[in-house]
C-alpha cells in the first residue's frame, strides 16, 4: 500500500479535494493490518503508527517515502499528515489472491465522481520484484540517516568490502568504530 502511495506521489496526484482513499485488501489480512480502523488511522503512539497503514499511506502520499526519517519524532503532531490518515479505509477484494501474492491497491476518491488509483500485483522486494542494489543501498543509508553514525556511506562502504572480502573480516574493527 505504501509503494501504491509513493507511487501516486510520483505522478503529482492532488490530494485537494479528496474524499476517500480506499485501499482494496484480503480478507485474510484485515484482523492484523486493518482493525481497529480507527486506532489505526489515529495510533496513540509513534511507535504504534509503525504498523499503521493509514499512516504509511499518507506519508507515501504526502512525501514519496516512507522510512525512518518521516518516522521520525514528532510526526504525529503533522495535522495534515493526520488528515489524509483519516481518509484511508480499506475495501476487502474476494479475488485477492493472499496468501500466494502480497497485493498492493490505492484508489483515491474526489468530489464529483473522479478517481485515480494504483495497483501492484506484488510485493516490492518479493520474489517477483526483487529490490535492486541501489535500492537496498538507498534504504541501508535511510536507516543509518536516523542513527547516530557520523559517515553513512563510510559504514556502507566498509559493509560492501567485507561482503566482497569473503572471509577476510579486519575491516569489522573500523567499522564498528566508525559508529562510536
Amino acid at each position: 500500500y505504501i509503494d501504491c502511495a509513493i507511487q501516486l506521489h510520483q505522478r503529482g496526484v492532488s490530494l485537494e479535494s479528496v474524499t476517500a482513499i480506499v485501499c482494496k485488501t484480503a480478507e485474510g489480512i484485515v484482523h492484523r493490518l486493518w482493525e481497529p480502523l480507527d486506532f489505526k488511522r489515529n495510533p496513540p503512539t509513534e511507535y504504534a503508527a509503525k504498523f499503521s497503514i493509514p499512516i504509511g499511506v499518507a506519508l507515501g502520499l504526502l512525501h514519496g517515502k516512507a522510512g525512518p526519517y518521516e518516522f521520525a519524532s514528532g510526526f504525529l503532531s503533522d495535522h495534515n499528515l493526520m488528515q489524509v490518515a483519516s481518509l484511508v479505509e480499506y475495501e476487502v477484494d474476494p479475488s485477492n489472491p493472499y496468501p500466494n501474492s502480497y497485493t498492493g491497491h490505492i484508489r483515491l476518491e474526489y468530489k464529483g465522481g473522479r478517481y485515480t488509483e494504483h495497483e501492484q500485483p506484488f510485493l516490492r522486494g518479493g520474489v517477483s520484484a526483487p529490490l535492486t542494489q541501489d535500492d537496498i543501498d538507498n534504504k541501508f543509508l535511510d536507516n543509518l540517516s536516523v542513527a547516530r553514525c557520523n559517515d553513512a556511506q563510510r559504514v556502507l562502504d566498509t559493509c560492501n568490502a567485507i561482503a566482497s572480502m569473503q572471509g577476510n573480516y579486519a575491516l569489522i574493527e573500523e567499522f564498528t568504530m566508525c559508529c562510536n
